[in-house]
């Protein structure tokens, strides 16, 4: 996974162009998961949920990891590697929403980040 294209916290709502048809895009989002709170796929984007920390959406199959830092109660960082199902159409518009709330609660009071991506033409 070393030149995949890589987004962070500090890109959200930046428009994007993505480079390829068919390599995947890695997402990774500072948290703490030792609070309850996770960063999860927006329920919006998920058309199934096809294992624990997998997704399928319309375009992508995302998958979530999680990078723990050392040290009790320390945060890491979530890990989204989201690979297109088919080849992405040039020139339209693709979105990758997150939210950052713990399960029981509602997605609309989350924080959350989003990213317009559009493959060059």
């Amino acid at each position: 996974m070393a030149n995949l294209q890589t987004f962070t916290d500090k890109d959200n709502g930046k428009p994007f162009f993505i480079q390829s048809l068919t390599e995947p895009i890695l997402v990774k989002l500072t948290g703490n998961q030792t609070t309850g709170y996770a960063w999860q796929v927006a329920k919006s984007l998920v058309v199934e949920k096809t294992g624990e920390d997998t997704v399928t959406g319309e375009h992508f199959v995302i998958d979530r990891t999680y990078e723990a830092k050392s040290g009790v109660g320390a945060g890491g960082v979530f890990v989204f590697k989201c690979t297109p199902i088919k080849a992405l159409s040039p020139g339209e518009y693709y979105y990758l929403k997150f939210v950052y709330r713990r399960p029981w609660e509602s997605e609309n009071d989350a924080e959350n980040i989003m990213y317009t991506l559009k493959l060059r033409a």
